[in-house]
């Protein structure tokens, strides 16, 4: 031990900050062979320190998997060999029994932690030894905890193993699967099979604990450990026949397998036929369809599972006085028995929907008069939709990942339904779906998730805001009106950019609105103006304009940093793009020529940038009148731009009528050479201009409002944040370490366009 302890302060010494994590797992070992010599140094060990010894290992083993954390396979093998020097000792002789179901955790945990380490191999290695101290554990009287508790662990490990070799092959990673690379495919084909055949004789514990799931926190612990594992393995076998890689000896392995595992499946509560073929005898169908039973039953008991781990870790009292057990028995079942977590396990029923809706979909594409949505196809995508939503509410980045996709199934095949949504909707055990349960599904589960996992997708949020679908302002009012009231400085900023897009899309549909209006008053108006709009967009704008309007100082810095764009290249954009083409798709004197006409005036209004400043949210007429004096060097330049532009397209760009889109071309080269020649000629204004091409200006040349934004007050106290820092987050924002902006130092400067 001496030695040892030695040998791992050199290693401290000498290796980099990578070794740091072996070299703790290392101290973890040293200590607890620590813990194991201390006793037998004093005195011959007794049973009370070999049975706390032992204990102690096991609690530690428990918590390292209640928690999800990575446990070492060394640490877990060197624990073995420490079991095997107890067994030894002569005052555990009474006691060996006690030690077979300590070795059977412990060699399943290590298993487990060669799985997570995609060490396939050294996985099967550990378990195959372990199948036989199972079937003696649960035919023992002794040790016998539940029907098949031990053996159903096993295979639950078994199974998932196979099915990481599975995932990993088709990862083309062979280096870590390692299996040979001629029976490669042949392996994992004969090792899904045997993990179908050992799932499917656990199929009998579901009758026997149907009716008292109620009482015992295991029993549901343990269907959800079958159900998620069964489940994944009915998939892998499905895409193998779908992709047809399936072998000739696989083939008839599944043909002998079928009628039995639906004959067994039936005593799952809750199972019924999913038909996402036509053909009735189609076994890809029938795979899928006993897949997604399993997957669905698993995704069911996910929340309750997670709820009772929970539960276990914050109230352990609470255990003994439902079960009479002890906490660490309990607590040793349910981590015996739990290969995947409750978030894995409604990824995996997510993954699998998706997919299915996807082939779907592809199948109906070209075809003349389909128009309904299959009953399958509801049924996928509500699993979908639950499977995703409750994974955020438990914390999964996986989820929070594929939030988008659930919303964009929801609008497209859920219907406005106006009412509360009831908690009944969102239960995934309902048979009978429509498209009514899919928005009351999300809307029900999506307001107890946290704000924040919404910040990644505001940019899709904001979309569906106007995309003129009720369906789909119904689903994001919730976490619109969430993200505002926790992280309002961030919802702003996507905020005025949609609004302003709308704005401008929609006058240069029905021309510009009334003068004196707000950017969101003017929008609104243009909304209640189009009589095809819904007047739900409308009353979830005003509700967030309402939420936002005290960010009046961010309002102005957003507008102030506009300022730093050269008007001359944002004219040039705008020609090159919006221009030419107009030019090149519409006939003199049409209606687009207008339009063409009207969004160049606004762009000059506008001192080229996309609002005044000080006009989004409230009219400002200081803001206003400031913007439009020569005081700065950017509005000298927008005005020379703008004297160009009238002398080519005239005094309201009436030539725009006319012109074609080789004279476009010409007509913006006269406007270059004759923009820098004013700029350099230019000897009138009280500073030079030609200053300007000898030396760097200066923030104040650009946004005087900026320069002295440290002496600027804000009537409403609204500190100003940051923008944006909050969206790279990928956990829970720390509104204590937010960064504010006091002031923009002097010394900031503009560079050269």
């Amino acid at each position: 031990c001496e030695s040892a302890f030695k040998q791992l302060s050199q290693a401290w010494t000498m290796k980099s900050i990578e070794g740091c994590r072996d070299n703790l797992q290392r101290s973890q070992l040293l200590t607890e062979l620590e813990e194991f010599l201390e006793p037998m140094s004093q005195h011959a060990l007794t049973d009370i320190d070999a049975c706390g010894l032992l204990s102690k290992w096991r609690q530690q083993l428990v918590e390292e998997s209640l928690e999800d954390m990575t446990v070492s396979e060394e640490v877990l093998t060197n624990r073995l060999l420490f079991l095997s020097k107890v067994s030894s000792v002569r005052a555990m002789a009474a006691h060996s029994d006690g030690l077979l179901p300590a070795c059977f955790d412990f060699r399943l945990a290590s298993a487990k932690a060669c799985i997570r380490a995609n060490s396939i191999r050294r996985a099967l290695d550990r378990l195959s030894p372990l199948h036989k101290l199972a079937k003696t554990l649960d035919e023992s009287a002794e040790y016998l905890i539940m029907p098949q508790c031990c053996r159903l662990a096993w295979c639950n490990t078994f199974a998932g193993c196979w099915s990481v070799a599975y995932d990993l092959d088709g990862l083309n990673n062979r280096c870590v699967v390692e299996l040979s690379t001629d029976s490669r495919q042949g392996q994992i084909e004969n090792g899904l099979a045997q993990g179908l055949s050992a799932l499917s004789q656990c199929i009998d514990f579901y009758s026997q604990l149907r009716e008292a799931i109620s009482s015992h926190p295991i029993l549901s612990i343990v269907q959800f450990s079958h159900s998620i594992e069964f489940g994944r393995l009915l998939a892998r076998f499905a895409q193998l026949l779908s992709t047809n890689r399936l072998s000739a000896d696989g083939s008839a392995k599944v043909d002998s397998l079928l009628p039995t595992l639906e004959a067994r499946s039936k005593r799952v509560d809750g199972f019924f036929e999913l038909h996402l073929c036509p053909e009735a005898d189609n076994r890809i169908d029938r795979m899928n369809s006993l897949a997604f039973v399993f997957l669905r039953r698993a995704a069911c008991l996910a929340h309750g599972v997670y709820d009772e781990i929970r539960l276990i870790k914050t109230n352990p009292t609470s255990i003994t006085s439902r079960t009479g057990e002890a906490r660490l028995e309990v607590e040793l079942r349910m981590s015996r028995v739990l290969f995947s977590t409750p978030a894995e396990a409604l990824i995996e029923l997510a993954d699998f929907s998706d997919v299915q809706i996807s082939a779907m979909d592809s199948e109906t594409v070209g075809l003349e008069g389909h128009s309904s949505t299959p009953p399958a196809q509801f049924a996928l995508a509500h699993a979908f939709i639950y499977s995703v939503l409750t994974s955020m509410y438990l914390g999964a980045d996986a989820g929070r990942l594929r939030f988008a996709r659930s919303l964009q199934l929801t609008g497209r095949l859920g219907s406005y339904m106006d009412v509360e949504p009831d908690v009944r909707d969102a239960c995934i055990s309902q048979h009978s779906i429509d498209s009514r349960h899919l928005t009351q599904t999300f809307r029900s589960l999506v307001q107890k998730i946290p704000s924040w996992m919404f910040l990644q997708w505001l940019d899709n949020l904001m979309s569906a805001l106007f995309q003129d679908s009720p369906v789909n302002v119904l689903l994001v009012e919730s976490p619109l009106l969430q993200l505002c009231r926790t992280y309002p400085h961030t919802v702003f900023y996507f905020f005025r950019v949609a609004v302003t897009a709308a704005l401008h899309a929609a006058e240069k549909r029905c021309g510009p609105g009334p003068r004196g209006l707000s950017a969101v008053e003017r929008l609104i108006t243009h909304l209640e103006a189009n009589k095809s709009s819904t007047p739900s967009p409308r009353t979830l704008i005003c509700k967030l304009a309402q939420e936002l309007s005290q960010l009046r100082v961010l309002d102005r810095f957003l507008s102030e940093l506009e300022k730093f764009s050269e008007p001359d290249l944002i004219f040039r954009d705008w020609a090159m793009s919006e221009g030419k083409n107009a030019l090149r798709t519409s006939e003199p004197f049409s209606d687009a020529r207008e339009q063409l006409i009207q969004a160049l005036n606004r762009l000059t209004e506008n001192h080229f940038t996309s609002l005044i400043p000080g006009s989004f949210m409230h009219t400002d007429a200081n803001a206003e009148d400031a913007f439009t004096s020569e005081s700065t060097l950017r509005e000298r330049k927008v005005k020379k731009l703008s004297e160009c532009l009238r002398v080519e397209f005239g005094p309201a760009g009436d030539k725009l009528r006319t012109l074609t889109p080789t004279e476009l071309s010409d007509c913006l080269r006269r406007v270059d050479v004759a923009f820098t020649s004013s700029l350099t000629s230019d000897n009138s204004s009280f500073v030079d201009l030609s200053v300007r091409l000898q030396s760097r200006p200066s923030l104040a040349d650009y946004s005087p409002w900026l320069a002295s934004f440290n002496e600027t007050q804000d009537l409403n106290n609204v500190s100003l944040e940051l923008p944006g820092q909050f969206l790279t987050y990928l956990r829970r924002p720390n509104h204590e370490n937010v960064v504010y902006i006091h002031r923009v130092h002097p010394s900031v400067k503009v560079s050269h366009p």
